[in-house]
């Protein structure tokens, strides 16, 4: 048992692919991957939403999340911002 400071985790290398369209509900999918188990996954973005899950453990693999706008009828505008800002961190980053 320790802080998450003081964890000791391999670096990982995390890509991301926002969908080319939005879903029928206005949701955009996200697919981000990992090439190491990837702790404190979190995404950022200037865009009016949220996402399904902000923050996560992602294993050696891919999840699809969803950027949520805040208005369905916004999602085209927000597909844009959401391209041009979208921000994944996780805990190797900042590990010392």
């Amino acid at each position: 048992m320790t802080t998450p400071g003081s964890l000791k985790v391999s670096k990982a290398k995390i890509d991301f692919t926002i969908a080319p369209k939005a879903n029928a509900d206005g949701s955009i999918d996200i697919t981000v991957t990992s090439d190491e188990v990837a702790i404190f996954v979190t995404l950022t973005t200037q865009a009016q939403g949220r996402f399904s899950d902000n923050t996560f453990l992602l294993p050696k693999t891919q999840k699809t999340i969803q950027y949520i706008p805040f208005l369905k009828e916004t999602a085209s505008q927000d597909m844009a911002l959401l391209k041009s800002t979208l921000r994944v961190e996780d805990h190797s980053a900042y590990a010392l």
